[in-house]
This record gives structure tokens, C-alpha cells and sequence, in this order.
């Protein structure tokens, strides 16, 4: 699985992309179908919520599945949008099983 974070109009944060990271692996343990997981965090001029975060996952037949999410601070729009996307991930593992 490959893994890249871009960072929109804030710095780069290697302690940040590390976290994210580290979530992603956790989330998805079997990453045997994944073939990349694309996070973008942007931070955004809107006082009530500065971060959005869009996330990508690719699965090694090229099926796509993304999730978006705004928050206050960047963890919550991450995390907000990784459950989004392992929610819709489930949903189409279980669909190929039954």
C-alpha cells in the first residue's frame, strides 16, 4: 500500500503525517486489497471550521472510494473522514462476500 499526505495551504508537518499515518495502518489492518490512500488536508480561511480533509483510497482493482469531512481542528476532520471511509469501505467488503 502506498501512502501519501499533501498538506494545502499549511505547512508541512512530519509529527502530523505521522499520526495520520499511523491511523490509516490501524484502521486498515487488512490492507491486502489497498493499493493507495491519498490524504489531502487543507487548511481553509472559515472561521468555524479551518480544516477539511479529503481521503482517498484506491483498492487494487481500481475500485475508488473517498471521504470528505470539515472540523474546527485537523485531527477531527481526519478522523471524521478515515470512519467515513472505512464505514463505505465495509459496506463493500460485505457486498463481495454475500
Amino acid at each position: 500500500m502506498t501512502f501519501t499526505i499533501n498538506f494545502v495551504n499549511t505547512e508541512h508537518n512530519v509529527a502530523i503525517e505521522q499520526i495520520i499515518k499511523s491511523m490509516v495502518l490501524k484502521t486498515f489492518t487488512d490492507n491486502d486489497s489497498i493499493d493507495s490512500v491519498i490524504v489531502n488536508l487543507h487548511a481553509q480561511n472559515h472561521i468555524q471550521v479551518p480544516w477539511k480533509c479529503n481521503v482517498y483510497l484506491t483498492e487494487t482493482n481500481q475500485k475508488l472510494i473517498t471521504a470528505e469531512s470539515q472540523a474546527a481542528n485537523y485531527l477531527t476532520a481526519f478522523s471524521q473522514a478515515l470512519m467515513r471511509l472505512k464505514r463505505q469501505w465495509d459496506k463493500q467488503q460485505n457486498s463481495l462476500r454475500a
